[in-house]
């Protein structure tokens, strides 16, 4: 779906790693660590497992957009998506931001 100068694609993840990704890795482990609250850290080798497997199934889709100009990673979600661009062998430039304010998210 066209954006201004670029796109934005719907991708729809993975049901069974959902929950351990985003409440369980994201929400109960990174965001507290990145708001220096680590005494509200909590989570499992389950839920880092579904966290990596997210982001390794996010960069394969965008393997079929490899050949764009760069890309742009929002958010603490997906702290390991430039690296695993770059382990597909996807070479373009790959920006990160962490920009959200707010409470936790829900």
């Amino acid at each position: 779906m066209p954006t201004g100068a670029g796109d934005v694609a719907r991708l729809d993840l993975p049901a069974p790693d959902h929950p351990g990704y985003y409440r369980g890795y994201s929400n109960s482990t990174l965001w507290p660590a990145l708001h220096s609250l680590p005494d509200r850290m909590s989570g499992s080798d389950e839920d880092y497992g579904s966290y990596r497997r997210i982001n390794d199934f996010i960069a394969r889709a965008a393997f079929d957009v490899r050949d764009r100009d760069a890309f742009w990673v929002h958010d603490y979600h997906l702290l390991p998506l430039g690296a695993d661009l770059h382990d597909l062998g996807i070479e373009r430039p790959t920006g990160f931001s962490s920009i959200r304010r707010g409470p936790h998210p829900t």
